[in-house]
């Protein structure tokens, strides 16, 4: 056991120091604990590796912290902890608000309704490092919930399944067979592809280009592609490194320049940076030159000039929605699988 617990980072060996000092004084609720300085003096570390380790007690809800008063023993809670694994490999990388809002639906959700587990952010790849110590490290842990990144699903689920920790998908149903396995919800990119389709066909946009920038944005486009087949749309997919802007802007004067109705930009990541480049460095007004769609109704979309028209996949209700449903998992035990709800929200880029 020694030895395990050397094999992790320092920041683990201090939240678990931490935990044990808890117990083994039996500290009652609200009691004070020693500053940084004096962890930092105690464990021979720095003082941030310390205060690492107390931010991730405090998500944890081991501990809470005062301003200007010091860190204290949290209420003892009952309440299961389920850790929600991003798509990215550190938090630092998430450049999109829809994993914190998922997340932050997920909490509220607990809250309302005051349900028996509670979620807890984690890095994928301290989470992947760990997998054989997540009972050790999270005491009372229920379970897992992936946030998209359908590769890190698959890399524990082995390890999951052997320790008895239930976990789910959240994400696109692009993967097959494979979801069938464990319990999902879904944002159902069949529907999302006639959804674009449908709106397209009403505005008279004939001509669609899509820009694909990586392997899912590959199959929404594949199967946007059929949509527009049974819609009589003619759609040629574009295929560039993510946010390359010379490139980009080579590809759009040189083929989709006058020969398009419209980009479909299969992520709102992906049709911010578009719309921005075109509009301030080839002069092109959107949509009089060209509309420009998007997936995702990150809070972005709204706020951009001209503001962007998006299929929502409403993240902050599928976390709420994502608890409240792992909640009842961890009951009876049941695998499911679900379908979050779409719609479209025009705004003026079309």
């Amino acid at each position: 056991m020694q030895e395990d617990f050397d094999k992790q980072p320092i920041y683990r060996q201090i939240e678990l120091r931490v935990k044990n000092y808890i117990s083994s004084k039996q500290l009652p609720k609200h009691a004070k604990l020693p500053s940084e300085n004096q962890l930092s003096a105690e464990y021979g570390v720095s003082v941030g590796t310390v205060r690492k380790a107390l931010d991730n007690l405090i998500a944890e809800m081991v501990i809470y912290r005062r301003h200007g008063k010091g860190t204290f023993v949290a209420p003892r809670t009952r309440k299961k902890k389920v850790l929600f694994v991003p798509n990215r490999e550190s938090i630092k990388d998430t450049s999109r608000d829809d994993y914190f809002d998922f997340f932050l639906g997920a909490l509220s959700e607990t809250n309302r309704l005051n349900l028996p587990c509670e979620p807890i952010i984690v890095e994928s790849h301290d989470f992947l490092k760990s997998l054989d110590d997540l009972e050790l490290l999270y005491p009372g842990l229920g379970g897992v919930v992936f946030f998209r990144g359908m590769q890190n699903c698959l890399d524990a689920e082995q390890t999951l399944r052997k320790a008895g920790i239930p976990f789910m998908y959240y994400g696109p149903n692009i993967y097959g067979k494979t979801t069938e396995r464990f319990s999902t919800f879904f944002h159902d990119e069949s529907s999302i592809a006639a959804m674009a389709a449908d709106y397209f066909k009403k505005k008279n946009y004939t001509k669609i280009a899509g820009i694909i920038t990586s392997d899912i944005t590959s199959k929404r486009s594949k199967l946007f592609q059929q949509a527009a087949q049974l819609y009589n749309l003619s759609y040629k997919p574009f295929t560039l490194k993510k946010h390359l802007e010379n490139e980009f802007k080579a590809t759009f004067q040189q083929e989709i320049a006058g020969n398009y109705d419209t980009l479909f930009c299969l992520t709102d990541e992906t049709a911010i940076f578009v719309i921005q480049l075109l509009e301030r460095e080839l002069g092109v007004k959107i949509p009089d030159d060209i509309a420009v769609m998007g997936v995702d109704n990150i809070p972005m979309a709204e706020m951009l000039r001209p503001s962007l028209t998006s299929i929502a996949i409403d993240n902050y209700n599928n976390g709420r929605f994502c608890l409240k449903r792992f909640g009842k998992y961890l009951e009876d035990k049941q695998i499911f699988t679900e379908y979050c709800d779409l719609r479209l929200i025009e705004r003026n880029s079309t």
